[in-house]
C-alpha cells in the first residue's frame, strides 16, 4: 500500500478534526455541569442567608432587590418573621482587599446591630488575610468579633482609631472586611418602606424638585440602543443616598428594556465639577458616554471628552465593559489608564460613569414592575 504523504492539507484537515471534536465535548461538558454550577452559587447563598440573618418565615431568596452604594450594587435578602421586617441578608464587596475584593454576605437587624457574616469570595494570602472567614466572628479572638456589634457608626480596626483589633499581619485585609460591612450598613440605611412585603425597595428617591438635565435629542439618538419609545417624554430624575441627583432616559421596544442613558454627575473633577451622560444596555455594559459640562485643562483633562472612547487609547477605551464592578485606572488597581498627567479627572470620570450601573439596574427594576 502506497504510504500517504504528508501535507499541509492532510495536516490541517487533522487539525480541524481533533478541533471540532474538542469543542464538541468542552461545549458538551458545560452544557451538563453549568446548571449544576448555578444550583450550587444559589445553594450557597441560601445557606448563608440561613446563617446571618434572623430567623425568618418568608422566602429573603425570591424577594431580594438591590440598592446602590457608591457606585456599587448590592443584593439584599429582606427577612421578615408574621409579615414584619426583622432584618436583613446584604451582598457587599470592597474593592480593597491586598489581592482583589472581598465580598460577603451581613446580617443586620432592625436595631443597626451586626448579627453575623459569611465570606463569598476572596483571594487573600494564605495564613494571612485569608484568616478574614473566620477571623471576625471567632471566640478566640473577642477583641475582633463584630457579632453584636452596632453599625450605627462604621466599624474602624484599631490602627484607625477604632475598636476592632486586625487580622495579624494583614491589616489591608481587615481594613477591606470592615469597608464591606459598613457598605452594606449605608446600604440598609437607603432602604425606604418595607422591602420584606413588597419585594420591591430602591436606595434612589423620585426627586420632584430637581430640574432634569436637558440633553440634546440627536445625541440622545446616537448614544442609545435601538428603542421605538420616546425617552425624553419617559424622563425621570433620582437621588441617590449620597445626594447625586440623576436625569435617566430609558429606551424600551416593544415593552422590553433595552437600556438607558443617564447623567452622572461628580463635584471631584481638578478644576471643578463635571457633568457626562452614559450610555448603558440591558445588561450595564457601556456603549458610550459625551461629556456635557467639564471645565479641565484642554491639554490635560480636557482630553477627557474622547480619551476612554477612542481607539488610539485602546487600553483607556471602556466602550463595551461591564459597570457592575467600578472602573478604575490602574493607579487604584484597575485596568484603564488614566489621561496622561491627569489622575484626578479620570478617577472622577470613571466613578460617575460607574454610579450609572446602579441607578441603571433600579430604573429597570421600577418599569418591569410596573409593566407587570
Amino acid at each position: 500500500m502506497k504510504k500517504l504523504s504528508s501535507t499541509l492539507p492532510h495536516m490541517l484537515i487533522c487539525l480541524v478534526l481533533v478541533c471540532s471534536v474538542a469543542g464538541g465535548l468542552l461545549a458538551f461538558i458545560n452544557s451538563q455541569t453549568s446548571e449544576v454550577i448555578a444550583q450550587q452559587i444559589i445553594n450557597t447563598t441560601l445557606d448563608g442567608i440561613k446563617a446571618v440573618a434572623p430567623e425568618y418565615d418568608n422566602d429573603p431568596y425570591k424577594e431580594q432587590f438591590k440598592v446602590a452604594v457608591e457606585g456599587d450594587s448590592l443584593t439584599v435578602y429582606p427577612a421578615t418573621k408574621a409579615g414584619e421586617t426583622v432584618g436583613y441578608a446584604v451582598e457587599s464587596t470592597s474593592h480593597n482587599g491586598f489581592s482583589g475584593d472581598v465580598r460577603i454576605l451581613v446580617g443586620i437587624d432592625t436595631d443597626n446591630n451586626l448579627i453575623d457574616y459569611t465570606v463569598l469570595e476572596q483571594n487573600e494570602t494564605p495564613g494571612l488575610g485569608a484568616h478574614v472567614t473566620h477571623w471576625f466572628h471567632s471566640e478566640a479572638h473577642p477583641t475582633s468579633d463584630v457579632r453584636g456589634k452596632s453599625l450605627t457608626e462604621p466599624l474602624k480596626v484599631t490602627k484607625d482609631n477604632g475598636s476592632i483589633d486586625a487580622i495579624t499581619a494583614a491589616t489591608i485585609t481587615s481594613r477591606a472586611f470592615l469597608d464591606a460591612v459598613n457598605k452594606a450598613m449605608r446600604g440598609v440605611q437607603t432602604i425606604d418602606g418595607v422591602p420584606g412585603q413588597s419585594g420591591e425597595t430602591t436606595s434612589e428617591t423620585a426627586d420632584t424638585t430637581a430640574e432634569p438635565t436637558e440633553v440634546d435629542s440627536d445625541l440622545l439618538l446616537s448614544l442609545l440602543p435601538e428603542h421605538d419609545n420616546d425617552p425624553v417624554a419617559e424622563q425621570s430624575v433620582v437621588t441617590d443616598a449620597t445626594g447625586y441627583s440623576y436625569t435617566i432616559y430609558p429606551a424600551t421596544r416593544g415593552g422590553i428594556w433595552q437600556g438607558a442613558a443617564i447623567t452622572a454627575p461628580t463635584e471631584s473633577g481638578y478644576d471643578g465639577p463635571m457633568l457626562f451622560i452614559a450610555a448603558l444596555d440591558a445588561g450595564n455594559h457601556l456603549l458610550d458616554y459625551a461629556v456635557l459640562q467639564e471645565s479641565e485643562s484642554e491639554q490635560l483633562g480636557g482630553q477627557v471628552a474622547q480619551w476612554f472612547r477612542d481607539n488610539g487609547h485602546p487600553t483607556s477605551d471602556i466602550r463595551g465593559r461591564s459597570l457592575e464592578t467600578p472602573l478604575k485606572v490602574t493607579q487604584d488597581g484597575g485596568d484603564i489608564d488614566a489621561i496622561s498627567g491627569a489622575t484626578v479627572t479620570s478617577r472622577a470620570f470613571l466613578d460617575a460613569v460607574s454610579r450609572t450601573a446602579a441607578i441603571a439596574t433600579q430604573a429597570r427594576t421600577a418599569y418591569e414592575n410596573a409593566e407587570n
